[in-house]
């Protein structure tokens, strides 16, 4: 099992090239992409014939699985110091717009 803590200056390389990475390692089952500023997690579970199976869970109310170490990872938990005004969330209010600005 890895945890990616995802920042802002760090997502896109953390999602690229370093999960690329992680994908070479035969006896690694599970990736989890954690959001540090609202509650979302997304799990990549390898599967038997070696893709990748993506689950998603956010809110206070969502949950993500993690078959590999026989746990299930309440987000209400996880985030619970997270304050409620963490910042604007494009997933919750349709007037912000997520940047979609190209990286180099």
């Amino acid at each position: 099992l890895i945890v990616e803590v995802l920042s802002p200056t760090t997502e896109a390389y953390d999602r690229g090239r370093k999960f690329e990475a992680y994908r070479r390692f035969s006896g690694l089952r599970t990736v989890l992409f954690v959001r540090q500023d609202r509650p979302q997690v997304e799990c990549y579970t390898r599967q038997d014939d070696g893709g990748w199976l993506l689950s998603e869970a956010s809110g206070d109310a969502g949950a993500i699985a993690l078959p590999a170490v026989g746990f299930a990872l309440a987000l209400a938990e996880l985030y619970r110091d997270l304050p409620n005004d963490a910042g604007p969330n494009p997933d919750t209010n349709p007037d912000i717009a997520p940047d979609t600005t190209p990286t180099q």
